[in-house]
């Protein structure tokens, strides 16, 4: 997740991103996995919930901002990580004005599959003068992790986890239940769900890293470029995260000195995940 502040906030402030973190948090909670039930079997109702607008070759939404050709070499792009991740069914791109890649939808979904993008990260330079902004094969791989998650069936277990869970509240608000017994059963839930969601977030990013290798250039040397260009995007991230601990007292609360965020509890560590990459041959 990238942010490109407007002003330099105060130390004390609660700047978007930290607003945005927080929320995260919670909505994992709480939220989080009904809302995502909803999302996975109807992503189109994903996108008309979050704002995106849709880019396809036929749309008019983006031609005042984008030039036929370039919106025909992103499409081109797009459709070249979908046919290397052999997603067996069509997937649609859709840009939002905000900073998170994102996806709704998965193998068996009710209507085509989306990958969310911010329109920002695709209209990048070839190189990034800073942490902010993506490079466009950085863009590639954070857009590969998307596809991988989309593709991966393990995503439909983690949706019997959410089920699951949902089913569960519903049990224990609906029946004369111990708290004792409530509070396990919930717990034990959201534990298995966060565990598979750090799971899933270590699969993507290394089929996402396989990914744009294919696209790159499915050799020795295409591996280790996919692989620098992997960890790069995650090494962005980190920076982006020291930038808002220099900036905001409260994010130092979450954010380690290691760049670190501790309140995005569906993922493993960044440190992590770059270590992962790192040893994946």
């Amino acid at each position: 997740m990238t942010v490109i502040p407007a002003a330099k906030p105060s130390c004390c402030s609660l700047d978007g991103a930290t607003w945005d973190e927080m929320g995260h948090a919670i909505s994992s909670l709480t939220l989080s996995p009904p809302r995502q039930i909803i999302y996975y079997l109807l992503p189109r109702l994903a996108g008309w919930f979050a704002g995106s607008t849709p880019l396809s070759s036929h749309d008019i939404s983006h031609t005042a901002i984008l030039s036929p050709d370039k919106k025909q070499k992103i499409l081109e792009d797009f459709q070249s990580l979908v046919n290397a991740s052999n997603i067996p069914r069509a997937v649609n791109l859709s840009t939002q004005l905000n900073h998170v890649f994102w996806h709704a939808g998965g193998l068996f979904s009710i209507t085509s599959p989306t990958v969310f993008v911010p329109f920002s990260h695709l209209q990048h330079t070839t190189t990034s003068p800073n942490c902010w902004q993506y490079t466009q094969n950085q863009t590639k791989f954070l857009i590969a992790r998307e596809l991988a998650h989309i593709g991966d069936p393990f995503q439909f277990v983690r949706l019997i986890l959410k089920i699951a869970f949902v089913a569960s509240a519903i049990f224990v608000f609906a029946t004369p239940t111990s708290l004792l017994f409530a509070g396990c059963l919930l717990t034990s839930i959201l534990i298995l769900h966060f565990a598979s969601g750090r799971l899933a977030t270590a699969r993507a990013d290394r089929e996402g890293m396989k990914i744009l290798r294919t696209v790159v250039d499915n050799t020795h040397q295409g591996t280790s470029q996919a692989k620098a260009v992997a960890i790069s995007a995650l090494k962005a991230q980190i920076d982006q995260n020291l930038e808002r601990r220099k900036t905001s007292l409260l994010a130092r609360l979450y954010i380690s000195k290691h760049g670190n965020n501790f309140l995005d509890l569906s993922r493993p560590l960044l440190s992590t995940r770059i270590k992962d990459l790192s040893l994946n041959h």
